[in-house]
């Protein structure tokens, strides 16, 4: 399958200047994926600034047992970043830890968990 022409030059300057993805893949007659594939070839930086949270106040707050839906209020971010923060911090893994370390009996973790 031959490769779609698209104009990098226009590519780039609709891409700084803030254009939708749905309104450049329209335009450019290309799926999202392909638009992806562009912008990382083009080398071309992320649109939206990294993500800054106070880890620690996540971590308290995320053993405090807090929901992922206040966790995610609290903080400015979306459910999906609430997990995906969970697992990158590996805090599940690390919260069966702490639960077996604190219980007598092996077996009252599972109750804790």
């Amino acid at each position: 399958m031959e490769k779609r022409k698209i104009d990098r030059d226009e590519f780039v300057k609709m891409y700084l200047a803030g254009e939708s993805y749905s309104h450049m893949c329209k335009t450019f007659c290309i799926s999202l994926d392909t638009l992806r594939k562009r912008v990382k070839k083009y080398e071309l930086p992320p649109r939206r600034p990294p993500l800054v949270i106070d880890i620690e106040a996540f971590k308290n707050d995320y053993y405090s047992g807090i929901s992922s839906y206040k966790l995610a209020e609290t903080f400015g971010i979306c459910r999906s970043t609430v997990t995906r923060l969970v697992k990158e911090l590996k805090l599940r893994e690390n919260e069966i830890f702490k639960a077996t370390r604190r219980a007598q009996n092996p077996m009252e973790c599972y109750v804790e968990i």
